[in-house]
């Protein structure tokens, strides 16, 4: 795993679909890669090594898992569990930024 993905949800005065595409075009000048949008979060994809240099922070790895007899395993990630800073060129419409944990298949 050689890239992490990141979420950010949008300040609720600033949750739009246009909005958010707004914020797509600004991760992508900090080095981000946009993946998907809505109406209240942007997911976009970083290496790791952006993302320690952005926030200071070294990713716990998840490894992949098997299925088991209560899931279908899952196929690994990052782990964060410290809040992310949002950077000040977002801070206008980003209220917050999470690592999602890595699923489970049910």
């Amino acid at each position: 795993m050689k890239n992490i993905t990141i979420q950010l949800l949008l300040r609720k005065d600033r949750r739009s679909a246009e909005n958010a595409r707004h914020i797509a075009k600004e991760c992508t000048r900090l080095g981000m890669v946009p993946r998907s949008m809505g109406a209240t979060t942007v997911s976009v994809e970083m290496s790791l090594e952006s993302f320690k240099k952005q926030f200071g922070i070294i990713p716990q790895v998840e490894e992949t898992s098997p299925p088991s007899e209560s899931n279908f395993g899952s196929p690994g990630g990052y782990r964060v569990n410290e809040v992310l800073p949002v950077p000040e060129e977002l801070r206008e419409w980003v209220e917050q930024i999470t690592v999602p944990p890595p699923y489970s298949r049910f």
